[in-house]
């Protein structure tokens, strides 16, 4: 797949292409039309509700660095140089997930950082990591009330890694849903 790429049409999204979410499609409030990198190979075709999940871009590491998140620096990418960016930063505890068949269009692609950023994945979500450790302020492991009006689910666990879990900022939230769901 070459930068300008539309996948009107074309069954497969294929893990590592970036796609530009507009804000409108996405929770929250932050205004800018930001870059997400792909993180698994989706078939809309196979299955019209699948779910592409998307890991936030940025240009700067200030999350990675201020709040010690887990994310991955794309570096030496020639497509994703294209976008006009000295550095390019995916931010692995920031996940959103969509229809496959909503993403439409990647003009950029970094198929050979998705290992590296998968395993950026593993890390925000402390795989093997247990539950928080004693007087670390973490809140991974933990049973939480989510305040979002726009979440369809009042209670969830939190998975995110215990460092960045304790800066109270970005929390991987996997809720707990007590009734059967369609889909």
């Amino acid at each position: 797949m070459r930068p300008g790429s539309s996948f009107f049409g074309l069954a497969i999204r294929p893990a590592g292409h970036i796609f530009f979410i507009p804000a409108e499609e996405r929770p929250g409030d932050d205004p800018k039309n930001r870059p997400h990198f792909l993180l698994n190979r989706c078939d809309p075709a196979a299955d019209a509700h699948v779910l592409g999940t998307l890991a936030h871009m940025s240009t700067k590491p200030t999350e990675m660095v201020e709040y010690g998140c887990a994310g991955h620096e794309i570096a030496g990418t020639p497509h994703v140089r294209k976008m006009g960016w000295d550095r390019n930063f995916v931010i692995t505890t920031r996940l959103l997930p969509l229809l496959a068949q909503d993403l439409k269009e990647s003009r950029y692609s970094a198929v050979d950082e998705v290992r590296n950023v998968r395993r950026s994945v593993m890390q925000a979500l402390s795989i093997g990591g247990g539950i928080e450790p004693r007087g670390n302020g973490s809140v991974r492991g933990r049973i939480v009330r989510v305040l979002e009006d726009s979440a369809d689910f009042d209670f969830g666990f939190v998975l995110t890694e215990h460092q960045y879990s304790a800066q109270r900022r970005y929390q991987i939230v996997v809720p707990i849903i007590d009734r059967v769901v369609a889909g």
